[in-house]
């Protein structure tokens, strides 16, 4: 595998810093060993039970070339109950439903007043019956979800469908522990690593001064240990040198993958879609103790070649979705999170409200979540409705003022200059053209809601205080 990298005898050598061909990667899919991070395994507890399905096939497919670190099973089962099913989620999602249908009569009933609407009480009642019919029937399918889920992902591992699955697959594919000898040895090494910023973990480490918050005692070590544990595995007989190693991680820290244009302007980043390579040290590291080609791909990479690598292997689109939205998800430090609003050309203050992955507005908002400024060129949507309430009639003075423009959509207008408005409740229904919760609408890329940000900078902020 290793000799077939590449035709070109310029590029002979330096490898390391160019991404593998896709018909290189699907061959070492079908040849060599393929190792998964734990937070594949973790996110397999978010999928339904179709996708579970695609991923028990997949497995099957890779067969005995399947393999896992014993540091990526000992963190799955030290998070294992992060990711199981529990009645506050329900509580929550039940109870933001209740508080939505306190709004809804809220503004009703104001507009009833306003326009002193005969037989309001009745009207009145009328909606709050239908509302409570409406979130009622949610509730039931909100907790009869969660019933499924409990009787899916049980507390008792026996019972459990992620685990029975892990069991079928990797029962006699799992690494050995290090001695407690060989683990002092193994935390020294790190540390020396740590320190010359050599991958993997080196972002873990809380005298790194690019993590504002390491992990504390010897968790910082989980990236490095599982991967001595995997180059040891490597050198035993595993088929490496001549099929490949594939690791898969959801991990998008900078100790793990390199975007090659990370010293380009952030137009040029952004507009590069975020693609990344291996980080260069880990792929010349195999290279060195193992004679083999390197790939690493997160979960819908690694989905898109599985698929393309056999082509009788059946994955939902449903499955595909999931993945992605699994790397956005998986962030493990609240700096990564702010670095990367920075890194895709936004102000660390500024927020995104969306449809169907479609950005429809920018807003920058204090940290209170109150004010809001919605940045020029962000859209709002036309509404029909002369009942429709006050904050969403806004557009209409915003229009006359020549704040809004003709969108290039018939349905949208255009922000023709950015505009402050008293809350970021009021912000979202303008651009929804329905009433819309500030809190649950604006958010980072990532998926936080809008007022967190401000708390996440706010500790930041008091962390360099506190150091100084």
């Amino acid at each position: 595998m290793s000799s077939q990298r590449s035709s070109l005898e310029i590029l002979k050598g330096f490898e390391k810093w160019q991404p593998l061909p896709e018909e290189h990667v699907t061959q070492a899919l079908r040849e060599g060993l393929v190792v998964f991070d734990t937070n594949v395994l973790l996110h397999l507890y978010d999928l339904e039970e179709e996708s579970l399905e695609d991923w028990h096939r997949i497995f099957n497919k890779i067969g005995d070339r399947v393999w896992l670190p014993h540091q990526v099973m000992d963190e799955f089962w030290k998070n294992r109950f992060t990711k199981l099913p529990t009645e506050s989620s329900t509580t929550g999602f039940i109870g933001r439903l209740q508080a939505a249908k306190g709004t809804v009569l809220d503004v009703y009933e104001k507009w009833l007043d306003d326009t002193k609407t005969e037989n309001a009480d009745e009207a009145l009642d009328e909606l709050r019956s239908e509302l409570s019919d409406v979130i009622g029937n949610i509730s039931n399918q909100i907790n009869a979800s969660q019933e499924q889920r409990k009787q899916r992902f049980d507390r008792d591992p026996s019972k459990d469908g992620v685990v029975q699955l892990l069991d079928k697959i990797f029962s006699r594919r799992v690494g050995e522990p290090f001695s407690n000898s060989e683990l002092t040895k193994q935390h020294a090494i790190a540390d020396a690593r740590y320190s010359e910023k050599i991958p993997p973990g080196f972002h873990d480490d809380s005298n790194n001064e690019q993590a504002v918050k390491g992990k504390n005692s010897d968790a910082k070590y989980g990236d490095y240990l599982l991967w001595r544990q995997l180059l040891d595995h490597g050198k035993n007989g595993s088929g490496v040198a001549s099929g490949g190693l594939i690791f898969i991680t959801n991990d998008g820290t900078e100790d793990w993958w390199r975007d090659p244009f990370e010293n380009f302007d952030k137009a040029t980043r952004k507009a590069q879609g975020g693609w990344l390579i291996p980080h260069p040290l880990l792929v010349e590291e195999v290279q060195r103790e193992l004679g083999a080609s390197y790939i690493q791909l997160k979960s819908h990479e690694f989905l898109e070649s599985i698929r393309t690598a056999y082509k009788d292997l059946k994955i939902s689109q449903r499955t595909m979705d999931q993945a992605a939205e699994a790397e956005i998800a998986s962030s493990d430090s609240k700096a990564e999170e702010v670095q990367r609003i920075i890194d895709e050309g936004l102000d660390s203050h500024v927020f995104v409200l969306t449809k169907h992955s479609e950005i429809l507005a920018r807003a920058r908002i204090d940290d209170d979540g109150k004010t809001t400024t919605v940045l020029a060129n962000s859209t709002a949507r036309k509404y029909y409705s002369e009942s429709a309430p006050a904050g969403v009639r806004q557009a209409e003075d915003l229009l006359a003022q020549g704040i809004l423009g003709i969108g290039e959509h018939d349905d949208r207008y255009k922000f023709v200059q950015e505009y402050t408005f008293d809350s970021s409740s009021t912000a979202a229904s303008v651009v929804t053209g329905a009433n819309r919760s500030g809190y649950d609408s604006w958010k980072t890329r990532t998926g936080r809601n809008a007022p967190s940000l401000g708390e996440v900078l706010s500790q930041l902020n008091n962390d360099d205080e506190e150091e100084e």
